[in-house]
């Protein structure tokens, strides 16, 4: 298993140890020092050049708030940090570009492998939370690192990253709940995580077989035990376009045509759940629109073209232009940064047209539409760390599939 030595691999295999440590603040930044060789040499694809087009935009926009603006100097910390983690998300992906022909089918493999077992491991600390600490509303511990840092000095972001949260309280349709938050530094992150997992554990299944049914019974729980919604929504529409997707022409007219009449005989029904899904943590949504309307305003007030640079904090719990991937690059980037972040994905949607296996077209596509549209929309890429290093290596994967049909032919 020499192949099982590639760092990404590793980075994938020994996840739950390195969060148990409090490794995952800095660890995948040795990405970059792993792929430093990729840049050279490699003709860069248009939506790794859009990327890297986007980072310049992000950096140069850090940089003159920085020189005109002078927010606290730990915001512009922690900004410099979510600019990191594009910045590895960008060297995970042209580290693909390196992969010869012959290690394409067993990194695939290796990788789906230990997916599929943190996927487990994922479930085995949720049972065990679950037996011995379900009534827990705020259940964390230091991790081994943090007892060797000044963690309370640090921005928030980073200290997060440090303590092992297994719980938060919060408030469900007028009740007191707990919500899990396992492998993550907040309940919505631990969800996509789980989201995410088993996207790569089933990429390679039939669709509904028996493996594909029993890992997304197991996903479906632990993002259920976190209460967010949106990692539920995505899931269920991921489902629905990779059903879409691989299904014949008649096949696809049939399932609209079905698919529109249960929505208009649910109408009634929906309502009903709608406004529960809506009211049930209502005043988690009412903060985001207005987290999303000031963020707006300061940006259109200080520097629309290029941004602000940093998400300011004010009197709420976060900082403006959190909890929503768009919004918080229009505030940190201006809409240079969004412009050129929306051609990345464009042109990454474009370049996942091509690869040629139709289920395997099928299950990136839906990923990646369901990230752009809802994910992106209302949380953030560049905070939770495992997110981003799983989302950017499923970029990479589309390299690896398509790499497989360029040398085929």
């Amino acid at each position: 298993m020499k192949f099982d030595k590639h760092f990404l691999i590793r980075l994938n295999k020994f996840y739950p140890l390195i969060w148990m440590f409090g490794g995952v603040v800095f660890i995948f930044h040795a990405v970059m020092y792993s792929s430093r060789k990729s840049i050279l040499g490699n003709q860069l694809s248009t939506y790794e050049r859009s990327l890297l087009f986007f980072i310049f935009v992000y950096l140069f926009s850090i940089v003159f708030s920085f020189l005109f603006l002078q927010f606290d100097n730990e915001r512009y910390i922690g900004s410099i940090y979510n600019f990191s983690l594009w910045l590895v998300g960008f060297f995970i992906i042209v580290s693909y570009n390196n992969f010869s022909f012959e290690n394409i089918e067993e990194y695939k493999r290796l990788f789906i492998r230990y997916s599929r077992l943190n996927l487990l491991v994922f479930f085995f600390v949720y049972l065990i939370f679950l037996i011995l600490f379900s009534s827990e509303p705020n259940l964390r511990f230091n991790s081994f690192l943090s007892g060797f840092l000044p963690i309370n000095s640090l921005p928030e972001i980073i200290k997060d990253s440090m303590t092992l949260k297994l719980s938060s309280g919060d408030w469900l349709d007028g009740e007191s709940s707990v919500r899990t938050s396992i492998f993550a530094i907040y309940p919505t992150a631990s969800a996509v995580t789980a989201f995410l997992l088993f996207f790569f554990s089933t990429l390679e299944d039939r669709l509904f077989s028996k493996k594909f049914l029993f890992l997304l019974i197991l996903s479906s729980i632990l993002i259920v035990s976190t209460h967010s919604r949106m990692p539920l929504a995505m899931l269920f529409l991921y489902l629905v376009l990779v059903v879409f997707f691989e299904s014949k022409f008649v096949t696809k007219t049939i399932f609209i045509t079905l698919f529109i009449l249960m929505i208009i005989s649910a109408s009634p029904f929906l309502v009903d759940f709608m406004n529960f899904v809506v009211l049930s943590r209502e005043s988690s949504s009412s903060l985001r629109l207005l987290i999303y309307i000031l963020s707006f305003d300061l940006v259109n007030e200080l520097n629309p073209l290029f941004g602000i640079g940093v998400k300011p904090r004010t009197d709420f719990a976060v900082p403006l232009g959190s909890h929503s991937t768009w919004i918080g690059m229009y505030l940190k980037s201006g809409i240079l940064g969004v412009a050129s972040l929306l051609l990345f994905c464009c042109s990454l949607i474009y370049n996942v047209m091509k690869i040629e296996r139709k289920d395997i077209r099928s299950r990136f596509l839906s990923l990646f539409l369901v990230f752009f549209t809802l994910f992106f929309s209302l949380e953030d890429i560049d905070a939770p760390q495992f997110v981003c290093f799983l989302f950017f290596n499923a970029i990479g994967f589309t390299t690896l599939y398509k790499k497989t049909i360029d040398v085929g032919q």
